[in-house]
């Protein structure tokens, strides 16, 4: 607990938990304790059962054992709680027990689902022989998912889209796939910090000419602004 809370950005306004998995069979509570201390610093907690890069995770991708740990943590949960899922592929056995995940955390009382986190890959070029694959690639795949789960969840869960997204346009297309929100991560290191605040801007411009005021109006491809 509090070698986490030592560790936390102030300004941040999300925390994620995540300690060993050893950690988490020996005892559900520690993870408990983690989540009542971190809760008063942030606006939301993002539990990611999904790093390609952490060894161990996959015991959650269970349904029983995430049921069992998403129901201790939201006993005591005072701020919205978001479970990171595993990106799928549409083709496979796969992608029916990553959705069956998807329910489960919402059936057990998480608020919404964060899709998906970096694909695996296997490379010569990675020094411990895999990692997972982010940035553009993954747009295309990312929007596919977003409608998986809106298909899933028919609208009783927030669904945070990440994967991909270095445009207004790109941000539309997840938002009319049913997003409720949308991540960034590799696009930061091409377009600095300033992107969010230039995303927002031509957002609301698109919006303008489609004659929308919310982003839960946004319907269809976006339209075409010079």
């Amino acid at each position: 607990g509090d070698s986490i809370l030592h560790h936390m950005f102030c300004a941040a306004w999300r925390a994620r938990l995540g300690r060993d998995v050893d950690a988490f069979r020996r005892c559900r509570d520690e993870i408990v304790e983690c989540l009542r201390r971190t809760q008063p610093l942030v606006a939301g907690i993002e539990l990611n059962i999904s790093s390609p890069n952490t060894a161990g995770l996959r015991i959650f991708q269970e349904p029983g054992r995430l049921r069992g740990l998403i129901e201790g943590l939201v006993a005591d949960k005072q701020v919205p709680l978001f479970v990171k899922l595993p990106p799928w592929p549409r083709d496979t056995d796969n992608r029916r027990d990553i959705l069956k995940l998807a329910e489960t955390a919402v059936d057990a009382g998480a608020d919404g689902l964060v899709i998906a986190n970096t694909h695996p890959i296997e490379s010569r070029r990675l020094k411990v022989g895999r990692g997972g694959l982010s940035g553009a690639p993954l747009f295309e795949h990312t929007e596919l998912m977003i409608a998986d789960i809106q298909a899933l969840v028919q609208g009783n869960a927030a669904i945070i889209a990440c994967g991909g997204v270095s445009t207004a346009e790109q941000v539309w297309k997840l938002m009319a796939s049913g997003a409720s929100a949308v991540q960034l991560y590799t696009s930061f290191i091409y377009e600095g910090p300033g992107l969010p605040s230039r995303l927002n801007h031509r957002l609301v411009k698109l919006m303008s000419v489609a004659g929308i005021e919310t982003v839960a109006d946004i319907t269809g491809p976006p339209p075409t602004v010079k």
